[in-house]
């Protein structure tokens, strides 16, 4: 009787975690962990490829702000993540390159290095996406 108190347990717990990853809105201030490269492209242009990389690779487009530069990505559960935000922001700097910033917000309370992962592969395949694009 003790492991299905166990498995049921789990179940719950799981069945929470799924209904908060569910409702968890994309996060509207800039957040302050990001990974950033530059490129020779206008901001437009910019958004235009981040758009194109996030229709190519799966992601969903929760949020698009085109004059604050901002659009915010993000991917499903499932079976090794609990979904995650990606908001990606484009800016320009003062030498007339373009500034791109990805982000990592989890859609369940608990995120750690899988996190870092996802994170990461967002970002290296949006940057390889605009490298091809330049």
């Amino acid at each position: 009787m003790d492991d299905l108190h166990f498995i049921a347990g789990i179940v719950i717990i799981i069945a929470a975690f799924l209904i908060i990853a569910g409702m968890r809105r994309a996060p509207r201030k800039k957040l302050r962990h990001l990974m950033s490269f530059t490129t020779t492209m206008n901001i437009k242009e910019a958004m235009k490829v981040v758009i194109d990389f996030a229709l190519q690779g799966g992601y969903r487009i929760d949020d698009f702000e085109e004059t604050e530069g901002r659009i915010i990505l993000s991917d499903s559960v499932s079976s090794t993540s609990w979904g995650f935000f990606y908001p990606i922001y484009v800016s320009k700097n003062d030498d007339g390159s373009t500034l791109v910033e990805v982000g990592i917000r989890g859609k369940a309370p608990i995120a750690g290095t899988i996190a870092l992962r996802h994170q990461e592969r967002c970002f290296n395949g949006l940057n390889a996406f605009i490298f091809t694009r330049t």
